[in-house]
């Protein structure tokens, strides 16, 4: 068991020396980039400023007035993601050193808290004689120690225990109470006696392998740079969609069951979505939740008489034949209809013709120079006549000609 303790101790041990190591190249490789970066900035700077001397004309600055000029704006430094994992690895290091400085004092530690527990229970077990000896039933003991007394042989007097005449007398309020009903000296609800153990060497180990947990996540990322956070971002978009996704395929499952339901009951108006509502549940229902359901709707649409293929033929042929009847008599009605328009407006025509005839008889023996004037609209009057018969005569752009 010795062996076995010691080399878990030594595990523990190297990887955080390893962890050390690790964290220890980390602040060396973050203070050397900044040392870098800073003798770049400052060589930029220089040669910036070289230029501008050399290219530049040299001439006195004129003086702005004292309204125009302004302190320069004070911008405020965000913290920098290296600077953030530089903070995190120097907690992660103080950790590890309480560690290791809690690990050479491991003895003493155990030591100490087995001297705690040992007078904790000291004090317990006085404090359980001292109500013992306190107790009514325990008052009249010659010696105050517990174990030399022998109860059986113990000579009890008759007065301390009362008689069933005096406790017919006594009220039940006033009678002592058991010794598993006492709240404070109570054994079994004195859960203290009985807990564990807990050393603080083991919250430590726990802590180690917490911290170890933490800092190899924190490389990961590390390695990934920016990329990680990107990644994880996608990564909780694909689980949104893949989650609605889910919420609207269930929805569409049971919707699609419901409106069979009610297609089941409509006969062949409704067949074709039938057959598509039905496709879409054979799918989806991969779990075989709705089978019962599709097979009973299914029983019906048989004892119609859809799933027959020659049924399904010879209603479509009804169907055809009913449309191109229906066809046939609003050709009919829209003939009769056109008909009836033309005569009336030829018997229209011929009126104004015989009332214009009248008119010119009687304009040329009043007026003879007005002749001519009457007799352009009488033309125009005959042309239009022209007109409208050849609009009748036309076929009809109203009715469907292409059949079913």
């Amino acid at each position: 068991m010795s062996s076995s303790k010691m080399s878990k101790g030594t595990r523990i041990i190297d990887s955080i020396i390893k962890i050390q190591q690790t964290v220890r190249c980390c602040l060396s490789k973050l203070q050397v980039r900044k040392l870098k970066d800073l003798q770049r900035h400052e060589l930029k700077v220089a040669q910036s400023i070289k230029y501008l001397g050399d290219n530049l004309p040299k001439s006195k600055p004129k003086k702005q007035p004292s309204i125009m000029m302004r302190k320069p704006p004070i911008y405020k430094k965000t913290p920098k993601s290296q600077d953030e994992y530089a903070k995190s690895i120097i907690i992660i290091q103080k950790h590890i050193r309480g560690f290791l400085q809690r690990k050479k004092f491991k003895n003493l530690l155990i030591e100490k808290m087995l001297k705690e527990q040992e007078d904790q229970y000291e004090t317990q077990i006085k404090k359980v004689e001292d109500a013992l000896i306190g107790d009514e039933f325990y008052s009249n003991a010659q010696s105050p120690d517990l174990s030399e007394i022998s109860i059986m042989n113990q000579s009890v007097d008759k007065s301390v225990i009362p008689s069933l005449r005096q406790l017919d007398k006594v009220s039940k309020f006033e009678l002592p109470l058991p010794m598993s009903q006492r709240k404070k000296f109570s054994p079994s609800k004195n859960k203290k006696l009985v807990q564990p153990i807990v050393f603080d060497f083991d919250i430590y180990i726990l802590a180690a392998t917490e911290i170890q947990r933490v800092y190899r996540g924190h490389l990961v990322r590390k390695n990934l740079c920016g990329n990680f956070y990107r990644l994880r971002s996608r990564i909780k978009k694909i689980q949104h969609l893949y989650k609605n996704w889910k919420k609207r395929r269930s929805g569409q499952l049971e919707l699609a069951i419901k409106l069979l339901s009610k297609h089941s009951n409509m006969m062949t108006t409704t067949f074709g979505s039938y057959q598509h509502l039905r496709s879409i549940v054979l799918n989806q229902d991969k779990n075989g939740k709705y089978s019962k359901v599709l097979e009973s709707l299914d029983m019906k649409m048989r004892d119609v008489g859809l799933f027959n293929d020659r049924e399904n033929s010879r209603n479509l042929q009804r169907k055809i034949i009913e449309l191109e009847k229906e066809k046939r008599e609003e050709k009919a009605r829209h003939t009769k209809e056109l008909e009836i328009l033309k005569l009336r407006e030829r018997n229209l025509i011929d009126d104004y013709m015989k009332g214009m005839k009248a008119l010119k008889y009687q304009l040329e023996i009043s007026h003879k120079n007005n002749f001519e004037l009457f007799g352009k609209l009488f033309k125009r009057l005959q042309d239009a006549k022209k007109e409208a018969d050849e609009d009748y005569n036309e076929p009809s752009t109203l009715l469907p000609e292409n059949s079913l």
